[in-house]
């Protein structure tokens, strides 16, 4: 047993002491009752696993995300999707399969602090076997192409029985969801279940306002961004790569939500929450400036000119971008794409994961 949880048991098993001493040399009370009565007493309850996975998401995470995987699975454009995925990822068609056979409802989450490596959760919803936790470790293991397979051991956090294979840790919570990502904050959000005190991301998220400006809640992807750290510094660096640093420079510590709707073609929104009201201007002239220059390049490249129906304003500290793409001229933007993906040369993935057997 780990030391934390051995902790936990000797302070419960000294105030079950404490109690029992501090009955003696006190009058005696009423009688005690027969061991009929105890034995009929109820079981205290056990917390039960929230309906919500996004209640398991501890208060440090910096970026969380919701897959709508029924609604994306539904979209004219999924097939197309799906094939990118099995063709240039190390996803199987079985994954995929599985993934999205299973699954109605995927939630990711991250954490990054200085000097330290990234920590992932990711939280399936939806109707799980008793297999399906090594599954979910070995399609998790197959995306690392360069790590070799790690040995599996189990433990016991609270009532969850967890399994761990190098870094990485998995439980199934009840039926309906899973939970992979970092043993340690994997062990942080089993906490929350037992502990209703502790503080979750869903209590003081700092982009929810930001969210319900776009409805991000009910769009096929929403993902909220608290940049810090390092993922601040991934924010700027992707911005400059595709030709914006200056927009990187100024974005990328700024709180973000971001929806893409594919219920019908595509359409992504964006907010941004600035300093102050002429940061907020500043942003929305150099989204404009750049959008112009991809439009450039887009049209020269091939791709229907679709840019010019994206909107970009500004409203008090907050910018915005709402920006929709019609079903027709999405697949022509995915006939280009899938022209221009038939040069590359196919991922170096590692054989399929074979669980490794237990750790010495």
């Amino acid at each position: 047993m780990p030391p934390m949880h051995a902790k936990t048991t000797s302070c419960l098993l000294l105030s079950v002491l404490c109690a029992c001493a501090g009955t003696r040399g006190v009058a005696p009370g009423p009688a005690a009752p027969s061991a009929a009565i105890r034995d009929a007493a109820p079981a205290p309850r056990e917390a039960p696993v929230p309906a919500d996975a996004l209640a398991l998401v501890p208060a440090d995470a910096s970026l969380v995300a919701t897959v709508d995987v029924v609604e994306l699975a539904a979209s004219k454009s999924f097939p197309t999707w799906r094939g990118w995925a099995q063709e240039h990822s190390c996803l199987r068609s079985d994954d995929l399969t599985w993934l999205t056979g299973q699954s109605a409802r995927i939630v990711f989450a991250g954490r990054s602090t200085a000097n330290q490596p990234v920590d992932l959760l990711v939280l399936l919803q939806g109707k799980y076997g008793a297999n399906d936790v090594e599954r979910a470790l070995d399609l998790l293991a197959d995306q690392d192409r360069g790590a070799t397979a790690k040995p599996r051991s189990h433990r016991m956090h609270g009532r969850f029985s967890v399994t761990d294979a190098g870094l990485l840790s998995a439980a199934q919570l009840d039926e309906h969801l899973l939970i992979l990502g970092s043993g340690r904050w994997l062990d942080a959000s089993l906490d929350l279940i037992s502990f209703e005190a502790h503080p979750r991301w869903l209590d003081g998220s700092a982009t929810r306002a930001l969210a319900e400006r776009i409805d991000c809640q009910h769009k096929t992807v929403c993902a909220q961004v608290q940049p810090s750290g390092p993922t601040a510094e991934v924010v700027e660096a992707e911005l400059g790569a595709v030709g914006a640093p200056s927009l990187g420079h100024n974005v990328s510590h700024a709180p973000l939500a971001l929806a893409l709707d594919a219920k019908a073609g595509l359409r992504l929104a964006v907010a941004m929450q600035l300093g102050s009201a002429e940061q907020a201007d500043s942003v929305v002239k150099l989204v404009n400036d750049w959008l112009w220059q991809v439009g450039v390049f887009a049209h020269l490249a091939g791709f229907p000119d679709v840019l010019d129906a994206a909107k970009v304003r500004a409203q008090a500290e907050v910018a915005q971008l709402d920006f929709p793409i019609g079903q027709d001229d999405l697949e022509s933007i995915e006939k280009r794409v899938a022209g221009m993906l038939q040069g590359m040369d196919p991922p170096q993935c590692k054989a399929p994961a074979k669980q490794a057997g237990p750790a010495p």
